[in-house]
Protein backbone atom coordinates (compact mmCIF):
# COMPACT_ATOMS: atom_id res chain seq x y z
CA UNK A 1 0.00 0.00 0.00
CA UNK A 2 1.40 3.37 -0.99
CA UNK A 3 1.23 6.10 1.59
CA UNK A 4 1.75 9.72 0.84
CA UNK A 5 2.61 12.83 2.77
CA UNK A 6 2.08 16.27 1.30
CA UNK A 7 5.45 17.66 0.35
CA UNK A 8 7.67 15.88 2.88
CA UNK A 9 10.50 17.96 1.45
CA UNK A 10 9.15 21.03 3.22
CA UNK A 11 9.02 19.50 6.71
CA UNK A 12 12.47 17.91 6.31
CA UNK A 13 13.90 21.26 5.22
CA UNK A 14 12.15 23.06 8.08
CA UNK A 15 13.55 20.65 10.67
CA UNK A 16 17.04 20.94 9.17
CA UNK A 17 16.98 24.73 9.15
CA UNK A 18 15.57 24.98 12.68
CA UNK A 19 18.29 22.63 13.96
CA UNK A 20 21.02 24.57 12.11
CA UNK A 21 19.76 27.88 13.50
CA UNK A 22 19.54 26.60 17.07
CA UNK A 23 23.04 25.10 16.93
CA UNK A 24 24.42 28.26 15.34
CA UNK A 25 22.87 30.49 18.00
CA UNK A 26 24.25 28.21 20.71
CA UNK A 27 27.74 28.55 19.28
CA UNK A 28 27.52 32.37 19.24
CA UNK A 29 25.84 32.97 22.59
CA UNK A 30 26.43 29.96 24.87
CA UNK A 31 29.79 28.43 23.93
CA UNK A 32 31.58 31.51 22.56
CA UNK A 33 34.46 31.12 25.05
CA UNK A 34 35.22 27.50 24.12
CA UNK A 35 36.81 27.46 20.65
CA UNK A 36 36.63 23.66 20.34
CA UNK A 37 32.90 23.72 21.07
CA UNK A 38 32.39 26.54 18.56
CA UNK A 39 34.16 24.54 15.84
CA UNK A 40 32.17 21.38 16.67
CA UNK A 41 28.91 23.34 16.64
CA UNK A 42 29.88 24.97 13.35
CA UNK A 43 30.30 21.53 11.77
CA UNK A 44 26.96 20.38 13.21
CA UNK A 45 25.21 23.54 12.02
CA UNK A 46 26.67 23.12 8.53
CA UNK A 47 25.47 19.51 8.45
CA UNK A 48 21.90 20.52 9.33
CA UNK A 49 22.01 23.34 6.79
CA UNK A 50 22.81 20.82 4.07
CA UNK A 51 20.07 18.50 5.32
CA UNK A 52 17.63 21.28 4.59
CA UNK A 53 19.14 21.99 1.17
CA UNK A 54 18.84 18.47 -0.25
CA UNK A 55 15.05 18.11 -0.24
CA UNK A 56 14.55 21.53 -1.80
CA UNK A 57 16.95 20.63 -4.61
CA UNK A 58 14.97 17.40 -5.06
CA UNK A 59 11.85 19.52 -5.57
CA UNK A 60 13.69 21.61 -8.18
CA UNK A 61 14.82 18.48 -10.03
CA UNK A 62 11.40 16.86 -9.77
CA UNK A 63 9.57 19.90 -11.07
CA UNK A 64 11.72 20.45 -14.15
CA UNK A 65 11.42 18.46 -17.39
CA UNK A 66 14.23 15.97 -17.94
CA UNK A 67 15.93 18.09 -20.60
CA UNK A 68 15.91 21.18 -18.32
CA UNK A 69 17.03 19.68 -14.98
CA UNK A 70 20.68 20.68 -15.24
CA UNK A 71 19.67 24.23 -16.12
CA UNK A 72 17.14 24.32 -13.25
CA UNK A 73 19.75 23.23 -10.69
CA UNK A 74 22.27 25.72 -12.08
CA UNK A 75 19.76 28.58 -11.95
CA UNK A 76 18.65 27.61 -8.44
CA UNK A 77 22.26 27.52 -7.23
CA UNK A 78 23.00 30.88 -8.87
CA UNK A 79 19.99 32.51 -7.18
CA UNK A 80 20.91 31.01 -3.81
CA UNK A 81 24.40 32.45 -4.04
CA UNK A 82 23.30 35.83 -5.40
CA UNK A 83 20.73 36.32 -2.65
CA UNK A 84 22.81 34.78 0.14
CA UNK A 85 26.56 34.56 -0.21
CA UNK A 86 27.16 37.70 -2.21
CA UNK A 87 25.34 40.24 -0.04
CA UNK A 88 25.34 38.66 3.43
CA UNK A 89 28.98 39.48 4.41
CA UNK A 90 28.42 43.16 3.63
CA UNK A 91 25.19 43.24 5.61
CA UNK A 92 26.78 41.43 8.56
CA UNK A 93 29.72 43.87 8.44
CA UNK A 94 27.42 46.89 8.48
CA UNK A 95 25.43 45.48 11.42
CA UNK A 96 28.66 44.70 13.26
CA UNK A 97 29.96 48.24 12.70
CA UNK A 98 26.65 49.79 13.72
CA UNK A 99 26.22 47.73 16.90
CA UNK A 100 29.85 47.17 17.77
CA UNK A 101 29.03 43.50 18.36
CA UNK A 102 30.04 40.81 15.87
CA UNK A 103 27.90 38.19 17.64
CA UNK A 104 24.76 40.20 16.94
CA UNK A 105 25.73 40.47 13.28
CA UNK A 106 26.47 36.75 13.00
CA UNK A 107 23.17 35.93 14.68
CA UNK A 108 21.39 37.48 11.69
CA UNK A 109 22.29 34.36 9.74
CA UNK A 110 20.40 32.28 12.29
CA UNK A 111 17.43 34.66 12.15
CA UNK A 112 17.21 34.27 8.38
CA UNK A 113 17.41 30.48 8.77
CA UNK A 114 14.56 30.62 11.29
CA UNK A 115 12.53 32.70 8.83
CA UNK A 116 13.14 30.17 6.04
CA UNK A 117 12.18 27.33 8.38
CA UNK A 118 8.98 29.15 9.32
CA UNK A 119 8.07 29.54 5.63
CA UNK A 120 8.72 25.85 4.91
CA UNK A 121 6.80 24.78 8.00
CA UNK A 122 3.87 27.03 7.10
CA UNK A 123 3.87 25.61 3.56
CA UNK A 124 3.88 22.06 4.88
CA UNK A 125 1.05 22.81 7.32
CA UNK A 126 -1.00 24.43 4.55
CA UNK A 127 -0.48 21.37 2.36
CA UNK A 128 -1.62 19.11 5.21
CA UNK A 129 -4.86 21.07 5.44
CA UNK A 130 -5.37 21.08 1.65
CA UNK A 131 -4.69 17.34 1.32
CA UNK A 132 -6.16 16.12 4.60
CA UNK A 133 -8.42 13.51 3.04
CA UNK A 134 -5.74 12.31 0.65
CA UNK A 135 -3.08 11.65 3.30
CA UNK A 136 -5.04 9.14 5.34
CA UNK A 137 -4.49 5.48 4.54
CA UNK A 138 -7.49 3.71 3.06
CA UNK A 139 -8.72 0.38 4.45
CA UNK A 140 -7.31 -2.71 2.80
CA UNK A 141 -9.29 -3.70 -0.27
CA UNK A 142 -10.92 -7.11 -0.42
CA UNK A 143 -9.73 -9.68 -2.89
CA UNK A 144 -11.64 -9.55 -6.15
CA UNK A 145 -12.45 -12.30 -8.59
CA UNK A 146 -12.17 -11.94 -12.34
CA UNK A 147 -15.35 -12.01 -14.41
CA UNK A 148 -15.36 -12.07 -18.19
CA UNK A 149 -17.28 -9.12 -19.61
CA UNK A 150 -17.97 -8.38 -23.26
CA UNK A 151 -15.47 -5.82 -24.53
CA UNK A 152 -16.76 -2.28 -24.92
CA UNK A 153 -19.73 -2.58 -22.55
CA UNK A 154 -18.91 -0.63 -19.34
CA UNK A 155 -22.55 -0.75 -18.19
CA UNK A 156 -22.45 -4.54 -18.08
CA UNK A 157 -19.17 -4.46 -16.14
CA UNK A 158 -20.63 -2.05 -13.57
CA UNK A 159 -23.75 -4.21 -13.19
CA UNK A 160 -21.66 -7.34 -12.67
CA UNK A 161 -19.54 -5.56 -10.05
CA UNK A 162 -22.66 -4.50 -8.15
CA UNK A 163 -24.18 -7.99 -8.30
CA UNK A 164 -21.01 -9.61 -7.04
CA UNK A 165 -20.74 -7.02 -4.25
CA UNK A 166 -17.12 -6.54 -5.03
CA UNK A 167 -15.28 -3.50 -3.79
CA UNK A 168 -12.82 -1.97 -6.17
CA UNK A 169 -9.35 -1.39 -4.83
CA UNK A 170 -8.52 2.30 -4.78
CA UNK A 171 -4.98 3.52 -4.24
CA UNK A 172 -4.21 5.66 -1.24
CA UNK A 173 -2.87 8.35 -3.52
CA UNK A 174 -4.59 8.77 -6.84
CA UNK A 175 -2.26 9.85 -9.69
CA UNK A 176 -4.14 13.13 -10.00
CA UNK A 177 -3.34 14.24 -6.45
CA UNK A 178 -0.69 16.90 -6.87
CA UNK A 179 -0.14 17.30 -3.14
CA UNK A 180 1.24 13.80 -2.69
CA UNK A 181 4.87 13.21 -3.53
CA UNK A 182 5.98 10.05 -5.26
CA UNK A 183 9.38 8.99 -6.55
CA UNK A 184 10.02 10.55 -9.98
CA UNK A 185 9.24 8.32 -12.95
CA UNK A 186 12.13 7.73 -15.29
CA UNK A 187 11.56 8.57 -18.88
CA UNK A 188 12.46 6.15 -21.64
CA UNK A 189 16.20 6.11 -22.25
CA UNK A 190 16.97 8.01 -19.01
CA UNK A 191 19.63 6.56 -16.73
Amino acid sequence: MERCMPLPHLIISAVGVFAAAAISLASFWVFQDNLTAVYALFVASSFWSWVSNGPIMAVVVGSAPANMRVRAIGLSTLIIHLLGDSCSPAIAGQVSDATGNLRVAMSLYSVTMLAAGAVWLAGWLCMRVCCRGHMLPQPEATTTTTTTVPVGNPATAAALDEEAGEEKEEPVCAPSEECCVRPPQREEGQV
